[in-house]
């Protein structure tokens, strides 16, 4: 006797395969990897126009390559002919030289102008010792009163006698026309109202003439110098003696092993620095090292 078959239900298809399948239109078609031979792997297909593309590209490369070469032949020759610049970069002691600029490279053709103002209560004291750092400079001065300001403090005017009596027995090199005025900043130097922008500060202008006069290299006294110069500058918008004590701190890094703010040999920034602290009136700058110095720049610059 045959056993008989349970039939429990059906399943239904999960697909058809003859079931014709709607593609949208508003695609691109894509080609059927499996009803066409879009790869052929005979060693013959190579197409002749890949060849052609392919050995132009060839030759534009060695084309390029042939022009780097005489590039670099040219560049080792003027490397030869020039010499490279020596630049001492070990931060060795070197003799802060300077030359008599022709200030016309700068764009100083007339007399430039130092507006001063005359509502703080000192004046820029670093005019006065200018010529300790840079003797070989001749600098004239001439004097204007503008209308801004009412009359000359005491102090200003004892100012401009001291740097009237220093007679120049040769040509100037520097014509520097000041002018007395009421004015939010205490200096700003102009070297032509049309063709350049004013340098705000006195220490801006020491820096201005640092760049224009001195010919040091060491890139590491460089870097030392325009950090304090920095320092000199914040000092000299600063009225809270908290907000002082980082730069002073600036300032006399370096004086436990030197006579002078940047090595053994005065420069712009001890000037720029005296000038700024003799303005502020402090008898006790915090810093022994720093106090020394300042004695120090007392007796040689006002000597």
């Amino acid at each position: 006797m045959e056993s008989e078959v349970l039939v429990m239900y059906r399943l239904k298809p999960v697909f058809e395969l003859n079931k014709e399948i709607t593609v949208p239109t508003n695609m691109y078609r894509m080609r059927n990897l499996h009803s066409e031979c879009i790869i052929n792997c005979s060693p013959t297909s190579t197409n002749d126009t890949d060849k052609y593309e392919l050995e132009k590209i060839k030759k534009r490369q060695e084309v390029l390559l042939q022009k780097l070469a005489e590039i670099k032949k040219i560049l080792a020759t003027l490397k030869d002919e020039l010499g490279a610049p020596k630049i001492d970069i070990d931060g060795s002691e070197s003799s802060v030289m300077c030359t008599k600029p022709n200030f016309s490279d700068f764009g100083i053709t007339y007399d430039v102008v130092l507006n001063i103002s005359v509502a703080r209560q000192y004046p820029p004291y670093s005019l006065l010792v200018i010529n300790k750092i840079w003797p070989e400079i001749l600098i004239k001065y001439s004097w204007h009163l503008h209308s801004s300001a009412p009359s000359l403090p005491p102090a200003f005017k004892q100012f401009q006698e001291q740097l009237d009596n220093k007679v120049l027995d040769q040509e100037p090199d520097l014509n520097i026309r000041v002018v007395w005025k009421i004015a939010d900043v205490d200096c700003e130097f102009v070297i032509s109202p049309i063709k350049s922008i004013p340098l705000i500060g006195e220490v801006n202008f020491l820096r201005f003439l640092t760049a224009s006069l001195s010919t040091n290299t060491d890139v590491l006294m460089q870097t030392m110098i325009d950090e304090k110069l920095d320092a000199c500058y914040c000092l000299s918008r600063i009225n809270n003696n908290d907000d002082m004590k980082p730069f002073l701190q600036i300032l006399s890094n370096g004086l436990e092993n030197y006579h002078w703010l940047c090595g053994e040999n005065i420069t712009v920034v001890d000037v720029a620095a005296w000038s700024v602290i003799k303005q502020m009136k402090k008898h006790n700058l915090g810093v022994q090292s720093l106090n020394n110095w300042y004695k120090n720049c007392n007796k040689y610059l006002d000597g």
